[in-house]
């Protein structure tokens, strides 16, 4: 299933790539803006769409963060303690689509997936639990949009690489934090467990 859904989406985008070089400079430019983004697309229906969405994502969780969590965590255990696991499914399927949907707009269909990924990434080599996993990547999400949105208007490139880079420096930023902060973790649990032996005659 993996390999043929591959096979579809990359053959779509190559096809489209294709047809539109055949056709005029225009719908060039267009399809430009819908793989890799751009703020002229960006409307002010398009951000009230975000805050929508947005509020929508933080109702979710508010209300089935916890089976999600665990149905994300082992599907199996998670029917087996009366999750609706389908449902679930369907639910958090539908919040992605929608964030793919909104965020398509400014990063581009092609970088929309790894804005999504790479700050949760970013925030897991700094946190333990769910719940500041979860408040961290948002954060580092943020700050990454912001910052590529910035470097987007003043280098006139395409918004979504720019995003993505800033997303990237701040993976290799908490990637360099965590092995110093794990290794004094490491030497106190080490210390902590290390017990006296007392000599028996």
């Amino acid at each position: 299933a993996d390999l043929a859904l591959a096979l579809i989406f990359y053959g779509g985008i190559a096809g489209g790539v294709l047809l539109t070089s055949l056709a005029s400079g225009r719908a060039t430019s267009a399809l430009n803006q819908y793989l890799f983004g751009s703020l002229s697309t960006v409307a002010t229906s398009d951000m009230l769409w975000l805050v929508v969405v947005a509020l929508v994502v933080v109702a979710v969780l508010a209300v089935f963060g916890r089976e999600l969590f665990v149905m994300s965590l082992d599907a199996d255990l998670a029917r087996t303690q009366g999750v609706r696991t389908t449902a679930m499914s369907m639910l958090l399927t539908v919040l992605a689509a929608f964030a793919v949907v909104i965020g398509m707009r400014t990063v581009g269909l092609l970088l929309v997936s790894a804005i999504m990924i790479v700050p949760v990434a970013a925030a897991q080599q700094l946190t333990r639990s769910f719940r500041a996993t979860m408040a961290l990547g948002a954060v580092i999400g943020v700050l990454s949009a912001v910052l590529g949105l910035v470097g987007s208007f003043y280098l006139d490139v395409p918004p979504g690489p720019t995003i993505v880079f800033g997303a990237l420096g701040a993976f290799l930023v908490c990637a360099m934090v965590a092995v110093p902060l794990r290794r004094h973790a490491r030497r106190r649990q080490q210390a902590g467990s290390a017990t006296p032996v007392n000599a028996t005659p």
